[in-house]
């Protein structure tokens, strides 16, 4: 049997190559899932994966865009926040609304997208929450809003770890390397994602590039 068979996976970013790979990964291993985009992404129904429409800065879209998920597809098992909104300027240069957009995208749609699962994983005492980061997260000049949102899904890790363990809910965050593909990326995903991966919790992995397909 297939590691995810009618596993519920929602995965937040839209149609990033990152989180195509993933759709692709865990539909091949018997999985449902549903990408949020903010447009029509044909790339999305291609790898297998539903498109909901949603705003991810958004609280109330987000918790419509959930509700239909649960009511279509069944309780959520898998949640994979990858969103990725960029603003390749300096601090100086970046305006207010610029800053606002970005943490709106990058972080503010983390705790609305975790508000909508965690009460149900807790009571089912099950359910697998994977965060994004970024080697930007220390640092990197150009790009200061990015940066701050990037650091700020480590420091959220910590917490919502620390919340959902005594739940049988696990929270980990994947940092992905130049070198590493997006199937390099999915991999990982997947294996946090599954029973062998059940152990890690609170973690923040390092994906780099697979080494044994090159």
């Amino acid at each position: 049997m297939a590691k995810f068979t009618d596993k519920v996976v929602v995965i937040s970013g839209g149609n990033q190559p990152n989180s195509l790979a993933m759709a692709k990964k865990f539909v091949s291993e018997g999985a449902k899932v549903a990408i949020l985009t903010k447009t029509e992404e044909a790339e999305i129904t291609a790898a297998g994966a539903v498109a909901v429409l949603c705003d991810i800065a958004k609280f109330d879209c987000v918790t419509a865009a959930f509700d239909k998920i649960k009511a279509e597809m069944g309780p959520i098992d898998v949640l994979i926040c990858n969103p990725n909104a960029s603003c390749p300027k300096t601090l100086l240069e970046t305006t207010p609304e610029e800053w606002n957009e970005v943490l709106g995208i990058n972080v503010h749609s983390i705790f609305y997208c975790c508000k909508q699962v965690f009460a149900d994983m807790k009571e089912r005492k099950t359910g697998e929450v994977i965060l994004f980061s970024d080697d930007a997260a220390f640092g990197v000049a150009g790009n200061a809003a990015f940066a701050i949102t990037k650091a700020s899904a480590l420091g959220i890790v910590g917490s919502c770890s620390r919340e959902s363990e005594k739940y049988g809910v696990t929270c980990n965050c994947v940092t992905p390397t130049v070198g590493a593909t997006p199937e390099d990326v999915a991999d990982t995903v997947a294996l946090l994602a599954s029973e062998e991966g059940r152990p890690l919790h609170g973690q923040t992995v390092k994906v780099i590039k697979n080494w044994t397909k090159v």
